[in-house]
């Protein structure tokens, strides 16, 4: 399902500071513009993940011609892209772009987004910004004067094997952004993956390289007042494996963001990871439960009180973003913690609503069966039984009396 995030707040003015990265003042949060696929499971995943965060706010305009057709992909952007420089520089503090072409963004916003990481500090990702050969159409991205943008070039006469050494990182530079526990042990590349190699531009920096081709893959570096990022393969190229069972890798695109927004990521990461943890353990089983008063709802179901409680633990979800953006990860997890010891009760009630109604349902089809049978039974034993407790009758008395 396509889920466009249109997020109020959206006319505050962004500012740059030293202390404080790009972020919407009245918020403190950085503002994601992402375009791309959200239908795939990898980059859906992603995609959840920077929604829980706290720190970001992000609209997602599905725009990715190898998952849908151009006129839908033309018709996204020009439905849900901002219409002057104004209010790109105005809603937005980072642009992600994910492996699409330059032809679907209407050429005055893609100037737009060129002039404002220049001139204004927006922070811009390019992932999957090398040469597959794909729908990116990357050699028409290198044609176009935004191509000076980019930290890193792309080298169109090479197209490698995953398995060819471009399956694991190895880590150049740790900080901001690489400094996470086993990441290099992790396959970045599943072994059907393929792609260019990436060259960087003087005055940018190689954060990692492929182990085995020893080629740059994760390269960074400042145009004009923006920070620019460029990732030589895609959010959704890792092993499945990784995505399972890695649990940092929520983090690693939080730290490309963080980078983004010229933010430095938070220095205790296993605090902050906790509290990520949570938020989104909090709004899976948020979604969850909602789920189950919809199906509930259907059959007249009363759900006030759990419609109150659900209100109550959304002010306690207010308070916990506060405290994680004021930098208090700790109180943060604890006030998360009471949350989730809140669901079990609520799920205790709604199953007891819940199975009232279907037994209210069970009860009337037991009903309308029973009814039915007892009806045709009457009827099978009039046509069928009772017309045999009488005589024919042989010769009436009119007969007789002639």
């Amino acid at each position: 399902m396509i889920v466009l995030l249109l997020l109020a707040g959206c006319g505050a003015m962004a500012t740059l500071t030293p202390c404080l990265g790009r972020v919407d003042d009245s918020t403190l949060k950085a503002r994601v513009l992402y375009l791309g696929d959200s239908s795939y499971a990898p980059n859906k995943l992603v995609l959840q993940w920077i929604i829980a965060e706290p720190k970001f706010r992000i609209v997602i305009v599905p725009c990715d011609t190898y998952f849908i057709g151009l006129p839908e992909a033309l018709r996204m952007t020009r439905l849900y892209l901002p219409r002057s420089y104004q209010a790109l520089n105005a809603s937005q503090d980072i642009v992600i772009i994910h492996d699409i072409s330059p032809r679907i963004i209407p050429s005055n916003v893609l100037g737009f987004i060129h002039q404002a990481v220049r001139q204004e500090g927006l922070g811009l990702g390019l992932i999957c910004f090398m040469f597959w050969g794909g729908t990116n159409e990357i050699a028409v991205w290198v044609s176009l004067a935004f191509y000076d943008a980019f930290p890193a070039d792309v080298d169109l006469g090479t197209d490698i094997p995953s398995y060819l050494g471009r399956t694991y990182w190895s880590v150049v530079k740790r900080d901001p952004i690489l400094n996470l526990p086993d990441i290099e042990k992790q396959p970045m590349q599943t072994l059907g993956n393929h792609g260019g190699d990436i060259w960087p531009r003087p005055g940018s920096v190689v954060h990692a390289v492929w182990k085995g081709r020893n080629t740059p893959v994760l390269v960074t570096g400042d145009y004009g007042a923006g920070k620019t990022l460029q990732l030589g393969q895609g959010w959704h190229n890792p092993a499945s494996e990784v995505f399972q069972k890695y649990r940092y890798m929520p983090d690693l695109t939080y730290n490309q963001l963080y980078f983004l927004a010229d933010i430095l990521p938070p220095e205790d990461l296993e605090l902050a990871h906790r509290a990520r943890e949570l938020f989104m353990d909090v709004r899976t089983r948020k979604s969850v439960t909602i789920s189950t008063m919809e199906f509930v709802d259907k059959f007249g179901a009363k759900l006030d009180r759990i419609e109150e409680e659900l209100a109550r633990l959304g002010t306690d979800v207010v308070d916990a973003e506060r405290n994680y953006l004021e930098g208090d990860f700790a109180q943060a997890a604890e006030i998360l913690k009471g949350i989730m010891g809140a669901y079990p009760t609520i799920e205790e009630h709604l199953a007891d609503l819940k199975n009232r109604t279907l037994m209210w349902i069970h009860l009337y089809e037991w009903i309308s069966v029973v009814s039915t049978g007892v009806i045709c039974s009457m009827i099978i034993w009039s046509l069928m039984i009772k017309r045999g407790l009488y005589r024919d009758v042989g010769i009436t008395r009119l007969e007789q009396a002639r």
